[in-house]
């Protein structure tokens, strides 16, 4: 009896010890977190002006066949197709 008692104690210290020291490190990390957001946000913020910058430069439209180019296909680099001439 005396061994369980000492091991249900035991094992609520770990306990304890466990929920405070979540405690102290989440404390001791969260200004971390907060700089991280930080600069999530100011580089959502970049990325959104270089994301304007590009719709506005780049054409949406093919100038081959004026087709409507998918986002992806912006930023491909695409080398002109020669055609052949018609010999009409």
């Amino acid at each position: 009896m005396t061994i369980q008692a000492l091991g249900l104690i035991l094992l609520g210290c770990l306990f304890v010890g466990m929920l405070l020291g979540t405690t102290f490190t989440v404390q001791a990390i969260r200004p971390e977190f907060r700089r991280q957001a930080e600069e999530r946000r100011r580089l959502d913020a970049e990325w959104q002006v270089i994301r304007q910058v590009q719709q506005v430069v780049q054409p949406r439209w093919c100038p081959r066949c004026g087709h409507l180019m998918a986002q992806a296909a912006s930023y491909a680099a695409v080398e002109p197709v020669e055609e052949e001439p018609n010999d009409d």
